[in-house]
C-alpha cells in the first residue's frame, strides 16, 4: 500500500505540477512564512537556542535570531516556528529557505549563482501547488504530513539544481518516510528536516551543477496582497530596532528591488547581530 502511495505522489510531481517556475512569482508565501516565524519567536519555549553541534559557519540563519545552522536544523526550528494548528502549504517554506539562504551565503565560494528571492518564490509557489495537489488526493493515504514532507522535499531539491532522477528520487523517499503523524509544533519541524535531508542525499553534497533552480531567465515578483504586508509589518516592527524596520519594509514594497536580490542579502536583513 505505501509503495503504491509513493508512486501515486511521484506521478503527481511529475505530471501535475511541471518542474517549470512561473515567470512573476507570487511573494505571499515568504511574506507568510517570515511573519510566522518573527511571531513564533515571541514564544518563549519556540525561541528556546539549538543544540551547540547544529551550529554551522555560514550555514542557513533564523530571521529574529542570530543563529547560523545546519540547513536541516534550520528547517527544524522555521519549521515549527511556522506551525499554528495544522499542516499548509506554508510550511514548504521552512525547508526552501533553509536550503536557499545556506546555498547563498556558499555561493561567492564555490562559484555558482546564488538563488535570488525570486528564484525562491517561484519554487515555493510550485511547491505549494503541488502541497494542494497532494492534500487533496484521496490515494495518498492518511499522514497528515505527506503533503508538506513531499513538497517541501521537491522545493529544497530544485533549489539544490536537481535533475528529473534527482528530485524524484527525493520525492519518492520523503512518501514513505515514516515521520512523525501528530499534528504538533515538534511534528512540523521534523518533517521539515526530513524534507531537507531527503533533498540532500539525493542531490549529493556538492554545490549546484546550474544555476539556483536550474534556469537563468529572469523572473518578475508579484507583490504580496495588502493584509500579508500589514502583518509582516507588524511582526517586523516587534522583532526589530527601528533603525531598521523602515529599509526592510520599503525593500519588501518594491518588488522589483527584491526579486534581484540574493536571498543571502535578503536574510541579512532580518537577523539579529
Amino acid at each position: 500500500m505505501l509503495a503504491a502511495v509513493q508512486l501515486r505522489v511521484v506521478e503527481v510531481a511529475a505530471g501535475g505540477v511541471p518542474a517549470v517556475l512561473p515567470r512573476a512569482a507570487n511573494l505571499d508565501l515568504l511574506l507568510e512564512g517570515l511573519t510566522r516565524v518573527l511571531r513564533g519567536l515571541r514564544d518563549p519555549v519556540l525561541a528556546t537556542r539549538p543544540p551547540p553541534d547544529a551550529a554551522l559557519a555560514f550555514g542557513a540563519r533564523i530571521p529574529g535570531t542570530s543563529c547560523e545552522l545546519q540547513p536541516a536544523s534550520a528547517a527544524a526550528w522555521l519549521g515549527m516556528l511556522m506551525h499554528v494548528d495544522r499542516p499548509a502549504a506554508v510550511d514548504v517554506v521552512a525547508p526552501a529557505l533553509a536550503v536557499a539562504d545556506h546555498l547563498a551565503r556558499r555561493a561567492p565560494y564555490e562559484g555558482y549563482e546564488a538563488p535570488r528571492i525570486a528564484d525562491l518564490c517561484g519554487v515555493l509557489e510550485r511547491a505549494a501547488a503541488l502541497h494542494v495537489a497532494l492534500a487533496q488526493d484521496p490515494r495518498c493515504g492518511t499522514d497528515p504530513w505527506l503533503a508538506s514532507r513531499v513538497a517541501g522535499t521537491w522545493a529544497a531539491a530544485l533549489l539544490l539544481g536537481a535533475d528529473e532522477s534527482q528530485w524524484r528520487d527525493a520525492v519518492r523517499c520523503a512518501a514513505l518516510d515514516d515521520a512523525s503523524a501528530a499534528v504538533c509544533r515538534r511534528a512540523a519541524g521534523e518533517n521539515a528536516a526530513r524534507a531537507v535531508r531527503h533533498a540532500r542525499v539525493a542531490c549529493g553534497e556538492a554545490a549546484p551543477t546550474a544555476p539556483a533552480v536550474g534556469t537563468t531567465a529572469r523572473r518578475a515578483l508579484q507583490p504580496a496582497a495588502a493584509a500579508l504586508n500589514a502583518e509582516f509589518a507588524a511582526a517586523v516592527r516587534a522583532a526589530l530596532p527601528e533603525r531598521r524596520v523602515r529599509p526592510l519594509l520599503a525593500l519588501f514594497d518594491d518588488p522589483s528591488r527584491l526579486a534581484d536580490l540574493g536571498v543571502d542579502a535578503c536574510i541579512a536583513r532580518l537577523v539579529c547581530n
